[in-house]
């Protein structure tokens, strides 16, 4: 990860066969986007603070110092506070990134936002794949829009290539999700508690009018 983001010389490791840029020397003077910041090993929060607080980095197994004049977007699911406290995440590096937050809630409380989210996946993978599914049944959204999403936008894409692929008319239809629906089942009952809906909410989601289909990220701080 270290070598990725900063680089490495050449004999720097088994395997540094060649020196390698990293992330930050590719990145030049635009944008680097570093998701799930909140996992970084401590001794690369060390490395990108440094990074943030004097503009320069050297790769892995150099001396020499390098320039870096990148704006840094980051994303995390984990709340980068608890981590600070769990001391699994730098206070001085907290303070660096948090300048500017976006909070992007759980795709479970912004459920509205489904119908959009499957039409542009659907349209992604009709270029991806050279065939279009032009729709989910009214049935199958709902179904869709009565489950959690603990693995938010990024398993919605999951389920829906899945579909996708496995389709063989250009409706997909609520018998469609079957064998994905046991198979989330069986998780559940291995230790996923899923169950974060609000019942109430989940009988109005049933009785509501039908979904047509957006992108949008998942449950992340930027």
């Amino acid at each position: 990860f270290e070598s990725e983001l900063f680089g490495h010389e050449r004999g720097a490791f088994t395997g540094a066969v060649a020196a390698h840029k990293g992330r930050f020397e590719r990145a030049g003077t635009g944008t680097l986007f570093l998701d799930e910041i909140g996992d970084m090993p401590q001794r690369v929060q060390a490395k990108l603070l440094r990074v943030l607080e004097h503009g320069t980095f050297e790769r892995v197994g150099g001396e020499r110092e390098l320039a870096a004049d990148v704006r840094i977007v980051a994303a995390t699911n984990v709340g980068l506070e608890r981590a600070v406290a769990a001391r699994r995440f730098r206070e001085d590096l907290y303070h660096r990134v948090a300048v500017l937050r976006i909070h992007v809630p759980p795709l479970r409380d912004r459920i509205d936002d489904l119908p959009l989210l499957v039409d542009h996946f659907l349209r992604a993978f009709a270029g991806r794949y050279g065939r279009r599914i032009e729709r989910l049944t009214p049935e199958a959204m709902h179904a869709l829009a009565d489950y959690a999403w603990p693995g938010n936008v990024r398993e919605l894409r999951n389920v829906l290539e899945r579909l996708y692929v496995e389709a063989t008319s250009e409706v997909i239809g609520r018998s469609a999700l079957g064998e994905w629906e046991q198979e989330r089942d069986l998780l559940v009952a291995g230790g996923w508690n899923v169950e974060l809906r609000d019942p109430q909410r989940s009988e109005e989601r049933r009785a509501g009018p039908a979904c047509s289909s957006r992108w949008s990220p998942s449950h992340d701080e930027y």
